[in-house]
Parts: structure tokens; sequence; C-alpha cells
């Protein structure tokens, strides 16, 4: 069926589906042929920087001359092609600084996600919509009047058969199909057809790779009956919130040695100490020459309220998991953690929760004996923490959010490593209680964990990694890696022997330059074991 009918149109969301509806409906601007946007100078919130330009436009803040500079700054001209692509009128005032993402450097703009493919030495517009596809938001988009992704059979297709057979689903609606092919290269600009033509009230919608053309039936405020417009792609994504929190802060470059466009927000005021449940997680950072963590009102928030969620919804299969929420249920934060936490605007991008079934002290003592949960209150990168709790009957749980950041990592020598090199009285064994399975296969209880992080903004490559008892005898070990928490772990298969000097040893190389660690501690002379 080429021309599917719905009767769906936008309803009472939560924030999330507020915002998208305002960038992509009552907000939307048509690109390059179909409209225009007003041209952009200095009477209208833009100035000059060195080696580009910074758009307050888009900013939305109230701090005076905060934007997003557009430069050709570190040999990326992203300034250079933004003014031969067409400038603010083609790609839409920038949304954030140019950042790394899916390993390549791009920047956001209203209409398109531009990245440097510096294999080439050229730019490509990210597929916005089928990102967004990925990240499961069809049925939120739809509710915009997006059409969901389509799958087509194309088997034995070559491409010029695949790209023929795409274009002609343009072909049920001439206005459409004439608005697609008005741009000078349309795979470029919007890519092929991901849908058919679908139906909405008083709108034809058809998604396309990298943009979504909408053709009007009647008069609305954003359009006339018959005008064609095309949805703000990187404004669907930011509200999205596919994008690290950080890189959409806007900052202000009007001064004579300014940030870079590459400047990340920075902890200024002395924090307040943490309450008396941090310090164990105090007193190892600084063990390993780490800075205490800082408590976050919005990680605060986030977790309370993922805390709060999962009670509300104790006895409810299908409410989500111990990490997750469903989009619809009654307290709904945020389908995942980083959702959650830009809801409640925290601005580092990279965000780690522990979820636990004890009261908060005790998760803290239960999450630095394991592997997982170990991970985020000790990371070189980590900055901030928040936590919440709540209890309904007898089931009490507690959430802890920590946030990170590359360009927060530690000045201290890493890799950062537990069981501390000299340590003594380290427990014989560990229950080995945590999911997910720290040593697949293994008969609980292990030995205790030996664990080894770098920062975030490491590149690391391990290699060799095995722990050593007396006579350089070989331990056996379950090995577990976490990739973005540059992050390894070794787990005895069985509980090790008292008043006994083991040592790890571990290879690798960290941004290009081989590493090998060796550090050694000893266990106590008996005793109970780790939870």
């Amino acid at each position: 069926m080429s021309d599917p009918a719905r009767t769906r149109a936008p309803g009472a969301r939560p924030s999330f589906g507020r915002w998208l509806r305002r960038a992509s409906l009552a907000g939307v601007l048509a690109l390059l042929a179909v409209a225009t946007v007003a041209t952009a100078d200095a009477d209208t919130g833009d100035y000059p920087t060195e080696g580009g330009r910074v758009f307050t436009q888009a900013a939305e803040t109230d701090v005076p001359d905060a934007g997003f500079a557009v430069t050709d700054a570190g040999g990326i001209p992203f300034w250079t092609e933004f003014q031969r692509l067409g400038g603010v009128q083609a790609l839409g005032f920038p949304l954030s600084h140019r950042f790394e993402w899916d390993g390549f450097t791009v920047q956001v703009f209203q209409k398109v996600v531009l990245q440097w493919r510096p294999e080439n030495s050229t730019f490509m517009f990210v597929n916005v919509f089928d990102r967004l596809s990925l990240e499961g938001y069809d049925d939120t988009l739809e509710d915009l009047l997006i059409p969901p992704w389509e799958h087509f059979e194309e088997t034995g297709f070559i491409w010029d058969q695949i790209i023929a057979s795409r274009q002609a689903l343009l072909d049920a609606n001439p206005a459409l199909r004439d608005a697609y092919f008005a741009v000078d290269d349309p795979l470029r600009w919007y890519g092929l057809p991901t849908s058919r033509i679908v139906t909405y009230d008083h709108v034809h919608s058809i998604r396309l790779q990298r943009a979504v053309l909408h053709h009007w039936l009647v008069d609305l405020p954003w359009a006339s009956a018959g005008e064609v417009t095309v949805a703000n792609g990187g404004d669907l994504a930011r509200g999205a919130n596919i994008f690290p929190a950080d890189v959409l802060q806007p900052l202000v470059f009007r001064q004579t040695a300014g940030p870079s466009p590459q400047a990340t927000p920075q902890p200024t005021a002395a924090p307040p100490p943490l309450p008396d449940m941090y310090g164990p997680v105090t007193a190892l950072r600084a063990a390993l020459g780490l800075p205490s963590l800082i408590e976050s009102p919005e990680l605060m928030q986030a977790a309370q309220g993922h805390a709060d969620y999962f009670i509300a919804h104790l006895d409810d299969p299908n409410s989500g998991g111990l990490h997750t929420q469903v989009f619809g249920y009654a307290g709904f934060t945020g389908r995942t953690i980083g959702d959650r936490a830009r809801a409640a605007r925290y601005p580092l991008g990279w965000v780690d929760e522990v979820f636990a079934f004890f009261n908060p002290a005790d998760t803290v003592a239960w999450a630095l004996e394991t592997v997982w949960h170990r991970y985020m209150f000790i990371h070189p990168s980590a900055v901030h923490v928040g936590y919440g709790t709540a209890t309904a009957g007898d089931t009490t749980v507690t959430v802890f959010n920590v946030g990170l950041s590359p360009q927060h990592t530690a000045d201290a020598p890493l890799p950062a490593v537990v069981p501390l090199n000299g340590a003594t009285d380290v427990p014989l064994s560990w229950a080995g209680w945590e999911s997910p399975n720290p040593a697949p296969g293994a008969l609980r209880p292990f030995g205790p964990p030996v664990s080894l992080q770098f920062g975030l903004d490491d590149e690391v490559a391990w290699g060799d990694a095995a722990l050593y008892g007396p006579d350089d005898s070989v331990v056996t070990t379950a090995r577990t890696t976490s990739e973005w928490r540059r992050a390894l772990s070794i787990v005895p298969h069985d509980p090790l022997t008292p008043a006994t000097t083991y040592t790890v040893r571990v290879t690798g190389t960290r941004n290009g330059t081989a590493f090998t660690v060796e550090s050694s501690f000893t266990t106590r002379q008996t005793g109970p074991p780790l939870r």
C-alpha cells in the first residue's frame, strides 16, 4: 500500500515529547529551496571569534553572548564548510560545540549534524533519523507526524537499483518528490527514503535518512496548505538526548583570550564535604591519588526519580529493568541512565549508575567489593555523585549516579589499581553476587576482584592480565573488560590463601605507548569474606 492513512496527531506528552513537538512542528523551518531562514548578522546575536563566528540565537540561555562557535580550529574547517553549504540559511544555527561522537568529530546544527571524515578530508551529514530509530524513538517521533522506519526487501539489488527503488516512493506525491529533487544533491542532503509516504491528519509525510518532508494539506501557523517543509533533524536529535549534555551548554567567547570551542564547564565553587556514608569511597580515591567526588543536585534528582519510579512499579514486570524506565508510566523521568541525567539538566556527558536493594551506606560498601559496581566510584574521570533511595514494605532500593568527563581525568598515576599496591589485610574471598556475573562458569565464592582503570580520555588496548601467587604460580582467574570505562578486572575462581602475597601483572598500550603494571597485595590471616 503506497499511501497508508494514519489518524494520529500530537497529544500531551512528557517534557521530551513537548520539546520535540515544538522543534519539529510549531518551530519548523523549511530547508534550502523550500523556504529560507533569516540571514544572521551582528544585529541578530552572532559575533566573530578566531577562525570563525559565534552564534547565540539557538543557545537557550539568559547569559549574554553565550553561544556556540563554528570555527576552523585544529585544521578541521567547520566554518569554511558551513559557509560553503549556505550558512544559517541552509543548515540553521549551531546547537552544540564540536565534539567527538562515534569516533568522528561532529557539530550539531538545527537542520543537520555535520561529520568530519579525516580519511578523505571532507564532511558528511549524519543519518540522524536512522540514529533516532536505533535509539528506540520511532513511537515518539510518530506522535510528531514522522513515519516509523521501514524495512524494504532489497536482497540482490545493486546500489543503483536501491536508489531508484527508494526514490520511486516519492512518486506517490508530486509535491514531496519535487521538494526532494529541488536540491542540488538530494542523496547528500536528505539520503534515501526510509518509509513510504504516510498520511496523518492534515499532512503527507515521508521519512528520509537525514530529514523528514511534510506536505501540509491545510493552512497552519507554521505552513500554508500545499507547502512542503523539512523537519529540523538536528533539533529533533538534540531533543532526543542522544548527544553528550556538556557539548550543548553555550559558552561566552567575546573576550580577549576566550575559551576554545571545545571548552567544557569546570567545577568552580569549593564543594561541601560528602556525607559520612561516602567515607570508604573518599578514602580509597585519596589513596589512589584521585580527588573526592562532588555531590551534584542534578544527579541527586535523577537518582531519586529513578528510585521512586522503581518502587512505584515494583510489582509490574513490564515497567522496565533495574536501570530502565518505560515511557508512559507514572513517574517516568527518562528511559536510560543518560536520559534521566539530561532531564535533570546534569551538564557533563557521561553518567554511570549503581542500583542495589540496600540502604545507601550498605550500597556503597557492597559496590566497592564488586567488579562492575566498583568502577564508577573510583574512576579517574569521575567528578560528581548523587543518590536516591525509596522504600515500600520490606523492599528498599538505592540508586547512585556518578558523572564522568574525559576533560576531568585526574592528574594521578594511572591506571588506578584496586587492591592498592602494598595493601595488606585483603579479604580471602568474595561471595560474587553481582550482575553481570564477573566470573561465568566458576563456582562461588570467588577470590577478591582486582580492577584497573584509565581515564576516559585514554585509548587503551589491554594485553596479558594475570594474577600470580607464591613462586610465581598462576592463579586461575576470570577476566572482564569494560571498553567505555577503560577498565579491566580479574577475579580469582577460588578463595585465596591466608597471609599470602599475590602479584597482578598487566600489559597493554595506552595512547599508543606500551605499559606494564605490576602491583602486589597481601591477604589477611583469616576472617569473613566479602559479601
